[in-house]
């Protein structure tokens, strides 16, 4: 780890290489991760200047992140509390009927309302509240990516082995060597034209291996503005992560 110093803001920050890398990146992954993706060939000086240039807005990435990180781990799953489903934003409802015995999930205008049975301690109630609303939007993701993967692997000419819908903490999607594509059920909060891109770049890997540029030429092809679509999932993706880990 090496660490910065710009005012009186101090950061730290891992350097990762690769092979294939053209140019330095900076990536603000949290309130406390700053990792810079370097060729192989940049120094560590180099790479020293390069963050130092951009500390002014690595520190307002790492400030807003934290401010937002503050808001999110203080969540009690009460109504009121804001959710993301599809790039919007919902407010919780939570309900309550006497004989319910499973717990319900319906979207209502600008509220995603739960229905629980009769109230039990707050502590129970919390990890049921979190517990229905995770399996709620695992069965979102299936269901909106399913759908939209019939247009648009027809759009491309490819038909995947397999798609599932996975745990991931990291990654939005993958394509294994024998076809199958799999998907984090966290990208169901994005706006469904990043959802589309997510969608088609695991696509485009079913006839392009790697991220070359006819990879990128394809998925051009498929999807006039992807750059603006990988740039939102780049610079929200920490904002996410910290919801999504809520879950």
């Amino acid at each position: 780890m090496e660490a910065i110093r710009h005012g009186e803001r101090q950061f730290a920050y891992s350097i990762v290489r690769r092979n294939r890398r053209k140019t330095v990146g900076i990536a603000v992954k949290t309130a406390s991760q700053v990792v810079v993706y370097a060729p192989l060939w940049v120094t560590e000086g180099e790479i020293g200047s390069i963050v130092r240039r951009k500390a002014p807005w690595i520190i307002r990435r790492l400030e807003k992140l934290s401010e937002f990180e503050a808001i999110t781990n203080s969540r009690e799953y009460v109504s009121g509390e804001q959710l993301l489903y599809l790039g919007r934003a919902y407010r919780l409802k939570v309900l309550y009927e006497q004989n319910r015995r499973q717990t319900n999930i319906t979207v209502k205008g600008r509220r995603i309302c739960i229905t629980l049975g009769a109230s039990s301690n707050g502590r129970e109630e919390k990890a049921i509240i979190k517990t229905a609303l995770k399996r709620w939007y695992i069965r979102q993701a299936e269901e909106t990516i399913n759908q939209r993967m019939t247009r648009l692997a027809s759009q491309l000419g490819v038909l995947p082995t397999m798609v599932r819908i996975k745990d991931q903490k990291t990654r939005w999607g993958s394509c294994s060597s024998k076809g199958t594509v799999h998907f984090n059920w966290r990208i169901v909060m994005a706006p469904v034209s990043v959802l589309d891109y997510v969608i088609i770049h695991e696509l485009c890997h079913l006839r392009v291996r790697n991220h070359s540029q006819e990879f990128w030429k394809l998925v051009s092809q498929n999807l006039l503005e992807y750059k603006s679509k990988r740039d939102w999932l780049k610079k929200n993706s920490p904002l996410l992560h910290s919801i999504c880990n809520l879950f």
